[in-house]
């Protein structure tokens, strides 16, 4: 599920990115300080290519699975790399292209991609695969330069400039989402703009509220935004700030906001990442383990209701900790 946002500050040049992240009970999220200058490949079976890449930029990301699966992030560089759910998602066919699984994909664009238009040219070189959720990616850069990213009957559809009349998704089709804000008052239609957890009303209800802001936002004007899409399945909340290179979050068992400045991090000099659990009022990050990863991952094949279906074993999940 989840609501995504892009709020521009027309007096000061700046923006704000913001996002709800939407999941049943229960969720456990990591917050990660990947460092820069190491190799990596995609966890991908045969016969199937994994891609292959050096990580040029350092990155925080939130990750609900295991490291380098992350639910989104913000580079050293300033590019965010959002998603949500969206089930109309068809990924392209199988081609010569090398292959990423659809969580690796984000990490793969914050760790090689320092703007949107980088990010659009890479998702071309690349293909999805072997995937477990159907997803849409929002992208913004340090720019403001902003585009959303679908995937429906195997093509790539891209929304950008113009295209992009409002930068807000959930988890509709964006011009499923466009049509029906048609219908309400002052976007063509008579029906009144009204908050609920229904993805199309929450995506009229942000970008209303877009709408109607003053010249001068702040983070808690954003943090008021998402208040309005959030309902009981809001598991935590981000606020990206590149002009400041600063990450806000709270979490729906943790609701004060909390901060994560870029310049505390020489990601270039981490001998290996850093991290912490998103719902902990602690501020200091300690070493990634396997040991750490590994109880993320149990976490989620155990406890998680979104594939509460999926048979994996131990030993795979052991793998996939040290992967």
């Amino acid at each position: 599920m989840c609501t995504v946002f892009k709020l521009n500050n027309t007096r000061e040049g700046n923006f704000y990115v913001g996002k709800n992240y939407d999941a049943p009970d229960p969720c456990q999220i990591m917050i990660f300080i990947n460092n820069a200058g190491i190799e990596k490949q995609a966890l991908i079976k045969g016969p199937e290519v994994p891609v292959r890449w050096e990580v040029t930029y350092g990155s925080i990301t939130f990750n609900q699975l295991c490291r380098d699966f992350p639910c989104s992030g913000m580079n050293e560089a300033g590019l965010i790399v959002e998603q949500t759910t969206l089930w109309n998602t068809i990924y392209p066919d199988r081609d010569e292209r090398p292959a990423v699984k659809e969580l690796q994909w984000i990490q793969l664009m914050l760790d090689t991609c320092a703007t949107t238009n980088e990010v659009i040219a890479k998702s071309k070189e690349v293909r999805i695969s072997q995937s477990a959720a159907n997803l849409q990616y929002f992208i913004c850069d340090s720019s403001g330069d902003v585009c959303l990213i679908e995937f429906i009957m195997g093509e790539m559809h891209l929304y950008r400039g113009d295209d992009l009349v409002y930068p807000v998704i959930a988890n509709d089709m964006y011009e499923t989402s466009l049509d029906y804000l048609k219908i309400h008052e002052g976007y063509g239609g008579h029906r009144k703009i009204a908050a609920s957890d229904l993805s199309l009303d929450r995506f009229a209800v942000t970008v209303d509220a877009i709408c109607r802001q003053q010249m001068n936002p702040s983070i808690d004007t954003c943090d008021s935004i998402l208040s309005l899409s959030a309902f009981s399945l809001t598991q935590w909340s981000v606020i990206y700030d590149t002009a400041n290179q600063c990450i806000s979050y709270k979490s729906k068992n943790s609701t004060n906001i909390k901060h994560i400045n870029f310049s505390e991090y020489d990601f270039h000099h981490l001998e290996v990442p850093l991290i912490k659990m998103l719902d902990t009022d602690e501020h200091d990050f300690i070493n990634f383990t396997v040991e750490k990863n590994y109880e993320l991952l149990k976490f989620f094949y155990s406890e998680s209701q979104y594939f509460k279906n999926l048979k994996i074993s131990e030993d795979e999940i052991k793998s996939q900790a040290g992967f």
